[in-house]
């Protein structure tokens, strides 16, 4: 009831006066993540893209002409990609519903996770202002602090704190990818050029404070990448003295800690486990024994089930097993495998993976991962450079520079950890745009040789 009466006053009032700032509830959402039960599960982003699409429908109707920014053409691989998930997705429906498997519920909520960047990307790129990119920073920013304070509140109460009247709530481990995503944002943020001074301080400051984050949200990958970013920031920007300064520190820090592992119980459990990814040394410590199942479950248990699945047979192969129901009754222990065995099977059948390798070549196969490889690489090299050859100026950069990191970090931990690339395709669909818009006022405001005939025209004719 609370959700009707304040709800449907709030959608209407955005569908009225949404304009061209239709698309901003979804930067939002995606930095806030989280789910709302109303009784079902909804996710944020989920939520986001119907407004969005609510608040873009009536501004069509009306004034299509001025929201269509007449951008070169999305690449083809785009719109292969996207059909065939589509395509994948509804024969994957007829073949659980001729089996008598069911799982329509879930089964649509599993390829909804990597439909709805294609589902949002096309109709920004053709009908999306880049020119509120520095507001969609702002919202991200925002969000991401909204909910690193709620994994913070998680953490301390050790319980998982959730709004009354909506039911919202975040993952109990949200700390991993809030305060990593953060992290990379602030950093982004204060490097830029056109930041002020007092701003710089102030994302410094996030910036640490989501670095602990992260390391409390106990992830090791997420403690790799926060190694990596200084890195990458530096080969980008071509700070050469820098990236080896942060290269020699890296590595004096790995030799320190394997020398002298026990340093590392004074610190929180959740931190211990974080830092443990650098141990190469036996078992020394009590936190390296209590992540020996996740080990396990990471790197042996889902990967074999996810070849196993994969390699089945040629079929599989090319294009994937989709995704069943979700259920726990069709399996049994009589196998004489352990629990983790049990579990892995459930999880495949979802395609709850946890590693973006396995997710996609598992799921919708090996034609999958060439069409995410063949669409992210060249959107990858043309940020890449665009960022190296500019430096980080404004929003567009930033945007650009972050969709570089995630693309570049999502293929270097694939094996380990992720799901669908979709905040990739998300990120880079916003960055490609903000760079097309941004090479066309060069070219219309800039370009001397277009400047010279049209002031030599105006001569010409001022002369007749």
């Amino acid at each position: 009831m609370l959700l009707l009466m304040l709800g449907v006053p709030l959608l209407c009032g955005w569908i009225v006066f949404a304009r061209d700032h239709w698309w901003l509830p979804m930067p939002f959402a995606l930095g806030l993540g989280g789910m709302i039960t109303i009784p079902f599960k909804v996710y944020a982003h989920e939520l986001a893209l119907l407004f969005c699409l609510l608040g873009l429908l009536p501004q069509l109707i009306i004034r299509r002409k001025k929201l269509e920014q007449n951008r070169p053409p999305l690449p083809l691989i785009f719109f292969a990609l996207f059909g065939y998930i589509v395509i994948h997705y509804i024969g994957c429906l007829l073949y659980n519903h001729a089996n008598n498997i069911g799982g329509e519920g879930n089964v649509s909520r599993a390829y909804m996770n990597a439909l709805w960047p294609f589902l949002f990307g096309l109709v920004f790129y053709h009908f999306g202002s880049t020119r509120f990119l520095r507001q969609a920073i702002i919202l991200t920013y925002a969000a991401l602090l909204i909910r690193m304070c709620f994994g913070l509140i998680n953490y301390r109460l050790d319980e998982v704190f959730v709004i009354p009247a909506i039911n919202y709530t975040i993952d109990p481990q949200d700390l991993r990818s809030s305060g990593l995503t953060l992290t990379i944002l602030a950093l982004l943020c204060a490097v830029a050029t056109e930041t002020s001074r007092l701003a710089r301080v102030w994302h410094s400051a996030v910036g640490i404070v989501a670095v602990y984050a992260t390391l409390l949200g106990g992830s090791r990958q997420g403690f790799a990448v926060l190694f990596l970013i200084p890195v990458q920031l530096c080969l980008v920007l071509r700070k050469w003295v820098l990236l080896s300064a942060s290269i020699l520190t890296a590595g004096v820090f790995f030799i320190l800690i394997n020398v002298q592992p026990e340093s590392l119980e004074v610190l929180p459990n959740q931190i211990q486990r974080a830092l443990s990814v650098i141990l190469v040394d036996k078992p020394r410590l009590e936190v390296q024994e209590s992540v020996r199942d996740s080990d396990e479950w990471h790197r042996v248990t889902l990967p074999e089930e996810g070849y196993r699945r994969w390699t089945r047979n040629a079929g599989t192969i090319l294009f994937g097993n989709g995704i069943r129901a979700y259920t726990t009754t069709t399996y049994n222990l009589a196998y004489g495998r352990n629990i983790l065995y049990f579990w892995a099977q459930v999880s495949a059948d979802v395609g709850a993976y946890e590693s973006m390798l396995w997710t996609v070549l598992a799921v919708i196969g090996a034609t999958g991962f060439i069409l995410y490889t063949l669409l992210l690489f060249p959107w990858f090299t043309q940020t890449f450079l665009f960022v190296y050859r500019h430096g980080i100026t404004d929003a567009t950069a930033i945007f650009t520079l972050s969709a570089c990191i995630g693309v570049a970090n999502d293929f270097i931990f694939c094996p380990f950890a992720g799901s669908f690339p979709s905040a990739e395709v998300y990120t880079m669909v916003l960055a490609i745009a903000g760079l097309k818009d941004r090479q066309r006022a060069e070219i219309i405001d800039v370009d001397p040789a277009t400047a010279f005939v049209d002031r030599g025209t105006d001569l010409a004719s001022a002369a007749v």
